[in-house]
């Protein structure tokens, strides 16, 4: 002890006011020996912890005075006797009594059970349990040629109905299945499959076509493509009953592979991870008892099957007599299709990583999804503020479970019931059935209660290890001195710490595996890939947080001597040889790599990316391109986005490409394949391949009643009038100039399609949009703007929504007017005006392409001439915004007086440098929202 009169050893620092920021120990030396003391911030540290403290300082001082001379300091064990049993024994608590089954027998009990109940639903098919378990015999029979026990099939499909009998019937030859995803990178699929070398590999003819399979497969691996015709004839000819034991090449145990799954290696290659029977169902044990499903349940199915949440999607319902809805391929990135399908399919169980949830509950349609009895997060860490806001939408219990893929899906559990606070970020929970967790200091020693270790695990769940990889076997399943002899545990790399309540709290990672969207990625996998470029001399990727809740992958690279990068050139590779999701959002070229002055990559001075557009590229010079720049900028949080500007380099990632692509479906009604912006990340490049390629067969969606051109939002939603040619996809550049808090729908023509009785008169048409528009929005206030025609449509909207007792938040017509005063503004007669109106721009003739459509919209504008010619309107009681094309109009003449006998209210006039047919140029359009938005505004403040 130096000679001094007191030394303060303190965990963190003094606050600014003087308090203890946590705890503070203070050594005082004194004649009569050594004084200490605790002090604790009392907002931070309970009495009882303070008191834990001083308990452990003094066994330390014991044991020090008991140490002999050549033992380690480090092996003193400091923990309470109660502390070691709670954290060993009492937390772990957890034995409970599982048969031993295997899935298929699961299956087939259940099939015995209810054998007539729906058990498959996807697009419109759907299967009963004993008609999936006659499919999944019959193919199951025929894979039994050259699978079997110990043996592994790989299944090479898209979601599909016909997904889930391939699934059963390799269980059912005994066999593990190895799943992979078709839309990988044909190098990374030859990879997984030369690795797990499978008997055989499953697959379907789409797959085909696409070009991801035949090309890839190791050569000598047969292919059985089920929905051949081929495949068809042999399948009818075998038998459907259950398989037995006789039917396999040795007898089905628990303990044998059920699957084999992939996920990122830290030196490069992907390592399978080899899960048995047994493992999954203690799982499925565990959770049929906490969240018991019934045969009126229906879960979807949305994971992509190469991840291990999709395993319990599948099989939990299967076991219990409910439903598997599969979500179509993509689905899961989709948060609008999610809600809706929830909807359709009456769905009562969903899983969700966090940061999907967060889109999922942002939509409009969320609040509808009351179906829902149960939410499970997992994949990432549940933030508090998320936990929150899902339940402001959806007050039901929200289950967040944590579990790496080595310990069969998820090994801990907490439910977060509504109105219950857990802090900033939801606890882990505690472990399942047959589950022990482990938090041990780098002795593998077991710490107390709020202090940090890594987690270990052990029980019924561990996987048998990597499939070919006994060296990291060994290095990640270890001996477990807590348990029986030859027992292992699982090393998992996460960081964490018991609460008082014996729940488990995430802290970190003590390694560079990070979660991205739920997705497990090693960053020395991406490293790896990146110094394969031969222009790359050295690279980092790390994770950066530089908008709160936005999580990016971004890579730094240092260019090989003599040479310089391509940027473009190095992120075509990596799309080519690495999943999307761990495809940087941003690479950042440096001169060198910084290090700190121990000669280690410095990461905290590695420079925030900049994601700038380029201030000189071209602008939009279509419609198509204008309301592509608008996704664009939208997705990205930006200003505004050029047609040569580059999604990836301005900050785009797997999650918002999803965005990207959903709101291209959504307001251009085109199926944009998400590989496919990749290879053309620009506005230009993506404008291109939608005048190129195939469309989706759309025209009912791009010719919707309700066209949706901004579904997001809290405030009261805009809705746009189309004028007398019936489509309002003119209006798509508002998005961009009316703030993002107010959806905006276009609300078109009926008879654009086909087959409709026309409205007979303004009155009618607009008792039909009133009724288009509750659909969307069941109460007011409402909020309308309408465009020539439109604006009378609007007009008289909003009387018949006064006189059904609603609310009209705000009216904004442009340039329409009372029949009887166009001549005194225009010098023409109503006609003429009507035949400028109804000129169809040459932009929106993309969307209209069929003979037969273009003669629909003929005879659409025909009557909405005609009939806005005979409308007289009546008396509104409100005020009204109108914008005035000022180019065109008779001198003198005022716009605003043709509307003052019919609104009681202020007829405010705000004119546009423009003719009435230019006001839907974008420029024009901007102005008309930046106008829109500031009435918007004064409305608002008014009511």
């Amino acid at each position: 002890m130096p000679r001094f009169g007191r030394c303060e050893t303190t965990s963190r620092t003094y606050l600014a006011n003087g308090e203890v920021d946590d705890l503070m120990v203070v050594f005082y030396e004194r004649a009569d020996g050594l004084r200490v003391d605790f002090v604790a911030n009392p907002a931070l540290c309970t009495e009882e912890e303070n008191t834990a403290h001083h308990e452990r300082f003094l066994r330390l001082i014991t044991a020090l005075a008991r140490l002999e001379p050549d033992a380690l300091i480090e092996e003193l064990d400091v923990i309470t006797p109660q502390e070691r049993t709670d954290v060993l024994e009492r937390w772990n608590d957890t034995a409970r009594e599982v048969p031993e089954a295997t899935l298929p027998e699961l299956f087939e009990g259940q099939v015995a059970r209810t054998p007539d109940a729906e058990a498959v639903v996807f697009e419109g098919a759907r299967l009963t349990y004993a008609e999936l378990n006659e499919r999944a015999n019959r193919l199951a029979r025929l894979l039994s040629h050259g699978a079997g026990p110990e043996g592994r099939v790989g299944v090479l499909m898209e979601r599909s109905a016909d997904l889930v009998p391939v699934l059963l019937a390799v269980l059912k030859t005994g066999a593990a299945y190895v799943p992979v995803d078709p839309s990988y990178p044909a190098d990374r699929i030859a990879y997984l499959l030369d690795d797990a070398k499978p008997a055989l590999v499953v697959t379907a003819a789409a797959v085909g076509t696409a070009g991801a399979s035949g090309d890839v497969l190791p050569t000598g691996v047969p292919r059985l493509t089920v929905d051949d015709p081929g495949t068809f004839a042999v399948l009818e000819t075998l038998d459907g009953h259950n398989l037995s034991d006789t039917d396999r090449p040795t007898a089905l145990a628990s303990s044998h592979p059920a699957y084999v799954i992939y996920t990122s290696g830290s030196t490069g290659r992907p390592k399978g991870v080899v899960v048995s029977h047994a493992g999954v169902v203690n799982r499925l044990a565990w959770i049929r008892d906490v969240y018991r499903l019934t045969p009126e349940d229906r879960v979807v199915q949305k994971t992509p099957f190469g991840f291990d949440i999709s395993v319990w999607e599948f099989f939990w319902p299967l076991s219990e007599g409910a439903t598997v809805v599969l979500a179509r391929p993509g689905g899961h990135r989709d948060p609008e299709y999610l809600a809706e399908l929830v909807q359709r399919e009456r769905v009562t169980v969903a899983h969700f990583v966090p940061s999907m949830l967060q889109l999922f509950i942002a939509e409009r349609t969320a609040r509808n999804c009351t179906s829902l009895r149960t939410v499970v997060c997992s994949g990432e860490a549940l933030p508090g503020v998320l936990r929150d806001r899902f339940h402001a939408v959806l007050p039901i219990p929200l289950h967040n479970l944590y579990g790496p893929t080595e310990a069969s899906i998820e090994v801990t559990a907490f439910t977060c019931e509504p109105g219950t606070d857990t802090g900033d970020f939801v606890p882990m929970g505690r472990p399942v059935w047959n589950t022990r967790t482990y938090v041990l200091d780098a002795g593998l020693r077991p710490v107390p209660a709020g202090v940090t270790g890594e987690l270990y695990l052990a029980g019924a769940q561990l996987a048998r290890g990597y499939l070919g990889r006994p060296g990291l076997t060994a290095e990640r399943f270890v001996a477990n001195p807590f348990g029986a002899p030859d027992e292992r545990m699982y090393r998992t790399g996460d960081l964490v710490r018991w609460n008082a309540g014996g729940e488990l709290e995430f802290v970190g990672r003590a390694d560079d595996q990070v979660k991205i969207r739920g997705f497990r990625i090693e960053l020395g996998e991406i490293e790896t890939a990146l110094q394969s470029h031969p222009a790359v001399g050295r690279a980092a990727v790390l994770v950066r947080e530089d908008r709160p809740g936005d999580k990016r992958l971004v890579a730094y690279l240092v260019a090989a001597a003599g040479t310089q990068v391509d940027i473009t050139a190095v992120r075509t590779r990596l799309a080519g040889t690495l999943p999307e999701h761990m495809v940087p959002s941003a690479i950042v070229p440096l001169d060198v790599l910084p290090l700190t002055v121990n000669g280690k990559l410095d990461r905290k001075a590695l420079p925030a990316p900049e994601y700038a557009t380029d201030a000189t590229g071209r602008g939009p010079s279509s419609m198509r391109e204008v309301i592509l720049c608008e996704i664009f900028a939208d997705v990205l949080g930006l200003p505004t986005v050029g047609v040569d500007d580059n999604f990836f380099e301005l900050g785009g990632h797997s999650l918002l490409a999803t965005r990207l692509t959903s709101q291209i479906r959504t307001r251009l009604g085109f199926d944009v394949p998400l590989r496919a912006l990749f290879g053309t990340p620009t506005v230009a490049g993506l404008d291109n391949s939608l005048a190129e390629g195939p469309r989706l067969a759309r025209s009912e969606e791009a010719l919707a009643r309700i066209l949706p051109i901004r579904t997001r939002g809290t405030s009261s939603p805009v809705f746009c009038i189309h004028p007398a040619t019936g489509v309002s996809w003119g209006f798509s550049p508002l998005a961009a100039s009316i703030p993002a808090d107010y959806p905006l729908y276009g609300v078109q023509a009926q008879g654009l399609t086909g087959g409709e009785e026309l409205p007979q008169s303004i009155r009618e048409m607009a008792a039909d949009y009133v009724e288009q528009i509750r659909s969307v929005q069941p109460t007011g206030p409402y909020q309308l703007l309408g465009y020539s025609l439109g604006g009378a449509v609007a007009h008289e909207m909003a009387l018949q929504l006064q006189e059904a007792g609603d609310v009209v938040g705000a009216i904004v017509i442009m340039d329409s007017y009372p029949a009887d005063r166009i001549p005194a503004l225009f010098g023409l007669d109503a006609l003429a005006l009507d035949a400028q109106d109804g000129l169809l721009p040459a932009e929106w003739e993309q969307f209209i392409l069929r003979d037969d459509e273009k003669a629909f919209n003929l005879r659409v504008l025909e009557n909405s001439s005609a009939i806005v010619r005979a409308h007289i309107p009546r008396a509104y009681e409100g005020d009204v915004l109108l914008i005035v094309a000022a180019a065109g109009k008779v001198e003198g003449s005022n716009p605003a007086e043709a509307w003052a006998p019919y609104v009681t209210g202020e007829v405010r006039a705000e004119s546009l440098p423009c003719s009435h047919e230019e006001m839907t140029r974008p420029d024009m359009l901007t102005l008309v929202g930046e106008l829109t938005s500031k009435w918007l505004s004064e409305c608002r403040r008014r009511r």
